[in-house]
């Protein structure tokens, strides 16, 4: 602690004009409360469930609702001549929008996550199983993968990792 002199220079009178006393406080935490900390802020990295929905939610769904406005990227092949003739509109894999619904709800999405590790993927496409011949393609059919994400959303998930982290740090109390 650190005290200074009443009428030290600098610091001069206070209310009624009398002398003013300043202090610096500084604390230093018991390593016991730095160790507990340390857990709680470790325990809160190893949960990455919370992560992968941030991503999922802010990077990837919207990332492939991209895709399928963009008409792929990169551009997916275009639709053959008789199909074409066959739509009510040009845009590749929108008809009636059931299979983009589907591909950018959260519910398809699944995040399996334990112990600092996770995964998301997409195992089914409830109510438009056909997707899974649009991104595989077929004999008739090219390929037309919609479930990616770009290079472009590599910073994006970079960013989203840092923001997390971030949270986890200072709601775990290790930098109080």
């Amino acid at each position: 602690m650190t005290d200074f002199p009443v009428g030290a220079s600098g610091i001069s009178g206070g209310p009624q004009g009398e002398g003013y006393i300043g202090f610096n406080y500084l604390m230093v935490p018991s390593l016991a409360l730095n160790l507990w900390a340390l857990e709680e802020w470790s325990t809160r990295l190893q949960d990455v469930h919370s992560l992968l929905e941030m991503i999922t939610d802010d990077v990837m769904i919207p990332s492939v609702h991209e895709n399928f406005l963009a008409g792929g990227r990169p551009s997916w092949d275009p639709l053959a001549p008789g199909t074409v003739a066959q739509k009510k509109n040009e845009s590749i894999l929108i008809e009636t929008g059931n299979l983009l619904d589907v591909a950018i709800s959260p519910y398809t999405w699944v995040i399996t996550a334990t112990q600092g590790e996770g995964e998301v993927s997409v195992s089914s496409l409830p109510g438009a199983e056909y997707g899974y011949y649009h991104s595989t393609g077929t004999r008739f059919m090219p390929m037309r993968e919609f479930l990616t994400f770009q290079e472009e959303d590599l910073a994006k998930i970079d960013l989203a990792l840092g923001g997390w982290v971030d949270v986890q740090t200072m709601s775990s109390g290790f930098l109080d």
